[in-house]
C-alpha cells in the first residue's frame, strides 16, 4: 500500500511489541529536492497496514497526496528547517516518540548554525517536543531506547576526529522526566581514529548487544569496522575486520569515560 506521494519521502517505521501497532514518520521534500526535505508526518495502523489513521485516531485516506494533511505533526516547512528522520519508539503507555535531527541549512561544515537533537512524542493529547543536545552534522544517526521512565538516546554527537563529517564520538543521553531534561550520562567513545556513525537499535536489545554501530574516514574512502556495546555504555567491542571463519571473537576496546 502506498502511503504518501508527495515530492518525496525519507521513512523509520516500527511496531509497538505489546499491542502489535505498527506505525511510521517521515519527511518530505519540497519540489522533490533531497536538500529540502523537511515537515514531520506521523500515521498508524491498528489492523497490519490494512487501515491507517492519525496519531488521534482520524482515519486518513490514503495514499496522502497534499503537504497540509491530517499526518502533519510539526510543519517545519513553515518554520524554515528541515528534518531528518532517526528513530521511532514508544513511552511506557504505548505513546508514539520520534528522534530526529533538525537544521536550517543542508550544507555540512562551521559555517552554518548549529544542528539539534530533538524528541518529539505525543502525551495522549498532543505532541511536545525537547531538545536533547547540539550536533555538528545532518546526517549524525541515533537510536532511543525505552525503558520504564528512563529514555537514553544513544547518538553520536561528540565532536569526533573528523570534526564536519558525518558521525563523531557515541554518547549516551538520558531523561527521567518526560524529556523536560536531558542529562549527559556516558561517553562512550573517545580519543577514536575515526567518525562513529549510524547507532542502531537491534530488534529486541538486550546484554551486551544494546547498540550497534560502524565507524570510517569522513573524508576519504576507506575501511568500515562495527561495533556493538552493553546496556549502559560501559563495555564496547569491535568486530574483526577480516573474518574467516564462521565464528570470530571480537575485540573488547572498553569505555571507561563516565561523566
Amino acid at each position: 500500500m502506498k502511503l504518501a506521494r508527495f515530492s518525496g519521502h525519507y521513512q523509520v517505521s516500527g511496531v509497538h511489541r505489546q499491542s502489535g501497532r505498527i506505525a511510521t514518520f517521515f519527511n518530505y521534500h519540497p519540489d522533490s529536492n533531497v536538500d529540502r526535505r523537511t515537515n514531520l508526518y506521523y500515521m498508524e495502523s491498528a489492523d497490519g497496514g490494512a487501515n491507517w489513521t492519525s496519531v488521534d485516531g482520524k482515519p486518513l485516506d490514503l495514499p496522502l497526496t497534499e503537504v497540509q494533511n491530517s499526518a502533519l505533526a510539526i510543519d517545519y516547512e513553515a518554520r524554515g528547517l528541515l528534518q531528518y528522520t532517526c528513530d521511532l519508539n514508544w513511552d511506557a503507555e504505548g505513546n508514539p516518540m520520534m528522534l530526529y535531527v533538525v537544521s536550517p541549512y543542508y550544507e555540512p561544515g562551521p559555517t552554518k548554525p548549529a544542528r539539534q537533537w530533538h524528541l518529539t512524542r505525543w502525551t495522549g493529547s498532543q505532541w511536545t517536543t525537547s531538545v536533547i543536545t547540539e550536533t555538528s552534522h545532518n546526517y549524525d544517526m541515533g537510536s532511543l531506547h525505552v525503558e520504564g521512565n528512563r529514555w537514553t538516546a544513544f547518538i553520536p554527537s561528540g565532536d569526533g576526529p573528523q570534526l564536519w563529517g558525518t558521525g563523531g564520538e557515541v554518547e549516551m543521553w538520558t531523561t527521567d522526566d518526560g524529556g523536560q531534561n536531558w542529562m549527559r550520562q556516558r561517553i562512550v567513545t573517545r580519543d577514536s581514529q575515526y567518525n562513529h556513525m549510524y547507532v542502531r537499535r537491534p530488534v529486541n536489545a538486550s546484554d551486551p548487544f544494546f547498540a550497534l554501530w560502524a565507524d570510517g574516514d569522513t573524508e576519504q574512502a576507506g575501511p568500515l569496522r562495527f561495533y556493538f556495546s552493553n546496556r549502559d555504555g560501559t563495555r564496547v567491542w569491535r568486530l574483526p575486520y577480516k573474518m574467516t571463519k564462521d565464528w570470530e571473537t571480537p575485540e573488547e576496546i572498553g569505555s571507561d569515560a563516565k561523566e
